[in-house]
């Protein structure tokens, strides 16, 4: 099966871009430097987007274009990256992105500046419509129960990958998720050198990391807008 690797980084450059290098099973897969591109989620941004929704009226539908998804996915899924991998022999899969970042303006025991980075978006994706559709469904089915807590709290989204990797610093410091303290990898704004890990194994004969695949979250309109901006993405590369 064919899926969708999309990796998208906030970054604020001190003075440098740092590098980044992703692996997956140890081989290369890409190289580059991550481009200054700082979280735009500005409390003034949203509260005057959320001002516009809650001053409609109770019975005005809301456009086919929802302002509560417009505004979000093009502020949260930016500076993105898409793989298209192929895993028809592969049972087990390891993520890694390794990053150089040594940025900073150290001096005699003081920091005051350095390059800052934030692993905002890290997604894996069977390129497969009917999959996704069912899935969807199935979840839809299952979640407006007397279970439907239990959905909000475990924060499952089965191809988010972000949910279970983990921070390695070369310093041997280890960010772990804790989502009862609001510590996860995507929430930090990390500095320094080290790498981003994930591991995946094939559960129902697909790749997916949740705790429980019996009570996963699918995040259907952001899994479709990534999918429309890798089309994007392709089309101007068959152009170039």
């Amino acid at each position: 099966m064919r899926y969708l690797l999309v990796v998208g980084f906030y970054c604020k450059v001190y003075r440098r871009e740092p590098l980044s290098r992703i692996f997956v099973n140890n081989k290369l897969l890409d190289e580059f430097n991550i481009r200054n591109c700082e979280d735009n989620l500005s409390i003034i941004s949203i509260k005057k987007d959320i001002k516009n929704i809650k001053n409609r009226h109770t019975l005005q539908p809301f456009p086919s274009a929802d302002p509560r998804n417009t505004w979000w996915h093009e502020k949260q899924f930016n500076n993105l990256k898409f793989y298209e991998i192929e895993t028809d022999k592969q049972d087990k899969l390891k993520f890694c992105i390794d990053i150089h970042n040594d940025d900073n303006n150290y001096n005699n025991g003081f920091l005051s500046s350095s390059t800052l980075i934030q692993l905002k978006n890290f997604y894996f994706i069977p390129l497969y419509e009917k999959l996704l559709d069912r899935l969807h469904k199935n979840m839809k089915e299952k979640m407006f129960t007397k279970n439907y807590v239990w959905y909000r709290i475990d924060n499952n989204n089965i191809f988010d990958l972000l949910n279970t990797t983990q921070w390695k610093a070369k310093n041997t410091k280890i960010i772990n998720n804790n989502y009862n303290h609001n510590e996860w990898v995507g929430h930090r704004n990390i500095g320094g050198n080290g790498s981003f890990e994930c591991e995946l194994e094939k559960k129902y004969g697909i790749f997916i990391k949740c705790k429980k695949s019996y009570r996963y979250q699918l995040d259907k309109p952001s899994i479709e807008y990534m999918l429309d901006k890798y089309k994007q993405y392709e089309n101007q590369r068959n152009i170039d």
